[in-house]
């Protein structure tokens, strides 16, 4: 009898365009007993946007990581950097190697499928 896992590691890439932004989130996940724990988070906000509230009402505006229990907005790149700019600054500081080919998710305001 095959025996099932019980945790399984994966990364989560998601994209959405605004109005008036584009918001895309990479995240490194665990399952464990079918409880999803996020263990590293970047999600890509442009500087004039709240996009994190923290206890005691601290507000974090533009983009920022969650590393398991801290929030930090992010100080070494631009929200304006290219979406591959912002999966490889991702995969550097999760410390990930991707090496299948990938594509921007949104192109000329639409997705590619």
């Amino acid at each position: 009898m095959e025996k099932k896992l019980e945790s399984e590691l994966f990364i989560e890439i998601e994209c959405r365009q605004y109005p008036d932004f584009t918001y895309h989130s990479f995240m490194l996940q665990l399952t464990y007993k079918k409880h999803v724990n996020v263990l590293y988070q970047i999600e890509v906000y442009p500087d004039f946007k709240l996009s994190h509230r923290e206890k005691k009402n601290v507000e974090i505006y533009g983009s920022h990581i969650h590393n398991l229990y801290e929030t930090n907005k992010v100080q070494d790149l631009d929200y304006d950097s290219s979406w591959y700019g912002w999966l490889k600054y991702f995969c550097t500081k999760a410390n990930i190697e991707i090496d299948d080919k990938h594509q921007e998710p949104m192109v000329n305001n639409g997705l590619l499928f």
